[in-house]
C-alpha cells in the first residue's frame, strides 16, 4: 500500500494549528463546560503525550502560562531515572500511578523517587511551571503574570517541596506533559477515573 510522504514542516504546521485551535476553544468561557473553581474537588486534567523533538515543550509552556493551570513538565522522568533497570510494563504502571496521583494533587507519590529532604528544585524542569513560581509555592511572580525560568530559579529553588501540593490544589486545571509512554493501553485506567 502506498502512503504519501509528509514533510516535517507540514507536520509541525499541523501540530501548531491544532494547538492553536485547542487553546482557542479551551479559552472560550463555558466550553465545554464552566471551569471548576480551584477549591472544587473536580479539576480538569490534561495529559499532553508526545514524541521527542516534536514541539511539545512549547505546547506545555502555552498551558503553563495560563493563570488557571497547574503544569508539570515530564514528572515521570523521576520514575524512569529511579527505576531504570525495571521492565517496561512495571515502569509504565509506575508512571501511570504517578500521573494519576499528580492529577489528584497527591505529591506523596514522589517519596519513592526524590530525596528525603527536598525542595521545589528537586522536581525535573520545575522552573518552567508558572504555578511553581507564583503563590502559594513562591512569590517570584504574581499568580496571573507570565513567568520566566531565569528569574524563578534563583528566587524559588529552595522553597519546601510541600508547597507543590498546596499549589496544585489551588488550581482548577492540572496539565502534565509526558514523552515516555510507549504503550497507550497503560493509560486506559486513567480514562475511567
Amino acid at each position: 500500500m502506498w502512503l504519501p510522504r509528509i514533510s516535517n514542516t507540514a507536520v509541525k504546521a499541523l501540530v501548531l494549528a491544532q494547538t492553536a485551535l485547542l487553546l482557542f476553544l479551551v479559552s472560550r468561557p463555558g466550553w465545554p463546560r464552566p471551569a471548576a473553581p480551584a477549591d472544587s474537588p473536580e479539576r480538569v486534567h490534561v495529559l499532553v503525550l508526545s514524541s521527542w523533538r516534536s514541539g511539545s515543550s512549547l505546547v506545555g509552556q502555552l498551558f503553563s502560562q495560563h493563570p488557571d493551570v497547574f503544569y508539570l513538565m515530564e514528572p515521570a522522568w523521576h520514575v524512569w531515572t529511579a527505576l531504570s533497570q525495571g521492565s517496561a510494563p512495571a515502569l509504565h504502571m509506575a508512571v501511570r500511578d504517578l500521573v494519576r496521583s499528580v492529577f489528584l494533587c497527591d505529591m506523596a507519590v514522589f517519596d519513592a523517587y526524590l530525596p528525603w529532604r527536598r525542595n521545589l528544585s528537586d522536581l525535573f524542569q520545575w522552573a518552567v511551571s508558572r504555578a511553581l513560581c507564583s503563590p502559594p509555592a513562591c512569590s517570584a511572580f504574581p499568580r496571573g503574570a507570565i513567568s520566566t525560568e531565569l528569574v524563578c530559579k534563583p528566587l524559588c529553588a529552595r522553597r519546601p517541596f510541600g508547597l507543590v501540593e498546596e499549589a496544585c490544589r489551588s488550581y482548577s486545571h492540572v496539565v502534565l506533559k509526558e514523552v515516555r509512554f510507549f504503550n497507550l493501553q497503560v493509560l486506559y485506567p486513567l480514562l475511567s477515573d
